[in-house]
């Protein structure tokens, strides 16, 4: 799980001031895929810029008559507008704000996982497990851990989940050295995508060791040869629509 993580994390990202990506036929498959894969973070960025455009019109004295969609001119113009002044404002300030506080950029340097990575897959597998308890989600995460070596217990569980919770906290405070900050969604978001991440290595797992030559793999050895012989952030992104469309048709 670790590894998996570790991979789908180096993967490199779009700016969260991007904006989504208009897919084109033009585009190559491997090039698509990526877009695809992005462009639904993105989009919420996007939505909650929109929304803060929206808000602050409305502190301004526009109408409220005139804030309910379809947008007249004007003011589709005014949310445009603001909403390019704050992607602006959100990139200069990640430009200058070089603390990743959850170790994306590094969650493996070839002997060990970063202590951030570590905390949000642990943290996560509990939540998408359904909270059964810090015992059971240890003994979910140890699942295939080679004879004699020793695994997680249900005090790395907990430590995992403080450590997390510090971890968001941190993101919180570090971007409110912007007078934009960022937006709930976005960060809520990124919580939820791990937990959704984890619901979707699952899946791929179990549909890989159908297979025969990954049926006697395990651990980072199964991570990387579904990485090397399909490309396992495309498996992550085909899993992850599943989860998210089978939670939704549930709710």
């Amino acid at each position: 799980m670790l590894m998996s993580f570790a991979i789908n994390d180096v993967e490199p990202t779009l700016p969260p001031w991007f904006g989504p990506v208009k897919i084109t036929q033009d585009m190559k498959p491997v090039v698509k895929a990526y877009y695809e894969r992005w462009n639904p973070i993105l989009a919420v960025f996007e939505d909650g810029f929109r929304k803060q455009a929206i808000e602050g019109l409305r502190r301004a004295g526009v109408p409220e008559t005139n804030l309910v969609a379809p947008f007249n001119s004007d003011v589709t113009a005014l949310i445009r507008d603001l909403t390019r002044g704050y992607r602006l404002e959100l990139r200069c300030f990640s430009e200058k704000n070089t603390n990743d506080v959850l170790q994306r950029n590094a969650p493996f340097d070839g002997e060990r996982f970063a202590r951030e990575l570590c905390a949000r897959v642990i943290t996560a597998t509990g939540y998408a497990l359904g909270s059964p308890g810090h015992e059971i989600t240890a003994k979910y995460l140890n699942d295939g851990l080679p004879s004699g070596e020793r695994g997680l217990t249900r005090h790395h569980v907990r430590r995992a989940g403080e450590s997390c919770r510090k971890m968001w906290e941190r993101l919180i405070r570090a971007t409110a050295g912007s007078s934009l900050g960022l937006p709930v969604s976005p960060i809520v978001e990124l919580m939820d995508a791990d937990r959704v991440t984890v619901g979707a290595l699952d899946l791929v797992y179990r549909q890989a060791r159908t297979r025969s030559e990954f049926r006697m793999r395990r651990g980072e050895d199964l991570a990387w040869a579904i990485h090397n012989q399909f490309d396992l952030n495309e498996r992550i992104h085909r899993a992850a629509c599943w989860v998210r469309a089978k939670r939704t048709a549930v709710a």
